[in-house]
């Protein structure tokens, strides 16, 4: 994934000494260490505007005039409040409910011109705040360590300096899924406010229960991942895999089901990462658990009330399956792949999101070649072919040229299959041409490794256009020089991210 801006420069996480006594998890108690320094200046510069709504039960508004004070030191944050409450019904059903309360939230912004907000009620006679931190816009990009619409944090009324800070960091990170300067400046600042709390001490908030602090683990998880995922090292993976581990200890799917797949999918979107940066000892098997957790997820985010979070888990969830079927070569994983990429397609339209469209088509077709293949199925190859051609409209030669080369690869490719399934030389001859033109393209660009493969795999059509009987392996010629296939986490250079 191409980060938000220029992140940086990145400062490993400092090792950490042995937890103190508080009867808490590791990694919880050494998140209160964390987070008692003082905040950062406000800086200067560009920053995100924050609109921060009146807490329903702060009938003086005393709670909420601190909880601005709080905001306001987090660098690229502008945080403005609102004279208007917010407090929408909870509901029976918890996704439906934030589901309206997302769609209402941003009615509200956008009156307000606002690109985060952060709203909530005070609970427990006013010891506790429960707020809800919602962004303008939803983040297309799917960005690990986002936590989408459900980012929530409860804290105690008067939390701390530490808590606060984290509560800076969790706004910084959600608002920043816009794609200008003040975006940019909040995600870059998630690392130095989160830094800021190393070696700090706090006693654990007594006012919350167990799916509160649960709560709290899960965010300190996501705001790992995302500093991870914008440019900073591998221990930020490694602490965010830990805080979700042990958030997870404390809620189930039954009793906290949102939280539950929350949860779910940031450990998919961690162990994918890991497994781009050649962090795990067992691919499959990390691979495998990385697909339990997807569908774990899908499980409470549906279609009918996120189709967004149901969508982009269904484009995960087929990347992951196709290359766990490169570690198994288990047809069945690619016919499980087709049918999470023909289901993100309901939501992902060539109208709305053009681009994402045609990942999911190349994806589809990729899928659909390596499955045509293992059945000796001409019409899969077809499909494949058919796909690889609407993709076509719109990764064009002239627009996304990487991408335009990596999708003509994969249709050659299909092609090439399907001449050999069928014995026309049809198939055979359109696949000669492409792979000689994808060639030239890449020689002409100065991708000498990527040409090669495509003159290797020119050669291979013309030898069985010359006889029939040449044999191939099992997945035909060589994947796309750009790395789509043999790896569909590779980043071809368009807005496909990697793993997540």
């Amino acid at each position: 994934m191409v980060p938000l801006g220029e992140p940086i420069a990145p400062l490993a996480p400092q090792p950490e000494p042995p937890a103190a006594a508080t009867g808490l998890p590791a990694v919880f108690a050494r998140l209160w260490r964390k987070l008692m320094t003082p905040p950062p200046k406000t800086a200067s510069g560009p920053g995100v505007e924050v609109a921060l709504t009146p807490l329903a039960g702060d009938a003086d508004g005393t709670a909420t005039a601190m909880l601005a004070d709080l905001l306001r030191p987090g660098p690229a944050l502008r945080v403005s409040r609102l004279d208007e409450p917010f407090d929408p019904p909870p509901g029976d059903d918890e996704v439906a409910a934030l589901a309206a309360a997302a769609t209402q939230a941003r009615e509200t912004m956008k009156a307000a011109r606002a690109e985060v907000m952060v709203w909530g009620r005070l609970l427990r006679r006013g010891k506790v705040m429960d707020l809800h931190v919602t962004p303008a816009r939803r983040d297309t990009d799917e960005r690990a360590g986002h936590p989408g619409d459900a980012a929530r944090l409860t804290l105690p009324a008067d939390p701390g300096e530490a808590l606060a800070a984290l509560l800076r960091a969790a706004v910084q990170n959600v608002g920043a899924t816009g794609t200008g300067a003040g975006a940019r400046a909040a995600l870059a600042a998630v690392e130095p406010t989160v830094i800021s709390l190393q070696g700090a001490e706090q006693k654990p908030p007594v006012d919350l229960d167990a799916r509160e602090r649960a709560r709290l683990q899960a965010m300190f998880g996501h705001l790992c991942a995302a500093i991870a995922l914008n440019g900073g090292p591998d221990p930020w993976l490694d602490q965010a895999t830990e805080a979700f581990g042990e958030a997870r200890k404390s809620l189930t799917n039954v009793d906290t089901p949102l939280d539950w797949a929350q949860i779910e999918r940031g450990r998919a979107w961690v162990l994918l990462a890991r497994l781009e940066r050649g962090r795990v000892a067992d691919v499959g098997e990390a691979l495998d658990q990385a697909v339990g957790h997807l569908e774990s997820a899908l499980r409470v985010f549906d279609q009918a009330h996120c189709p967004q979070d149901w969508a982009a888990l269904q484009y995960r969830l087929a990347l992951a399956l196709q290359r766990l079927d490169r570690e198994d070569g288990d047809p069945e994983l690619l016919k499980r792949a087709i049918t999470a990429y023909q289901a993100a397609m309901k939501v992902y339209t060539r109208a709305e999101t053009p681009l994402r469209w045609a990942d999911l088509l190349n994806g589809l077709a990729q899928a659909a070649q390596l499955l045509g293949e293992d059945l000796k199925s001409a019409e899969l190859l077809e499909k494949a072919v058919q796909a690889c051609r609407s993709a076509l409209e719109v990764r064009t030669r002239a627009a996304m040229p990487a991408a335009w080369a990596a999708t003509r690869h994969n249709m050659a490719s299909a092609l090439f299959l399907l001449g050999k399934t069928t014995l026309d030389r049809a198939p055979l001859d359109e696949a000669r041409q492409i792979f000689a033109e994808v060639r030239d393209h890449y020689a002409g660009h100065g991708a000498e490794a990527q040409a090669r493969i495509a003159a290797r795999n020119l050669a291979r059509v013309e030898d069985v256009l010359d006889s029939p009987r040449h044999r191939q392996p099992r997945h035909g010629p060589e994947g796309d020089p750009a790395g789509e296939p043999p790896g569909p986490f590779a980043d071809d250079g368009t807005e496909t991210p990697a793993a997540r």
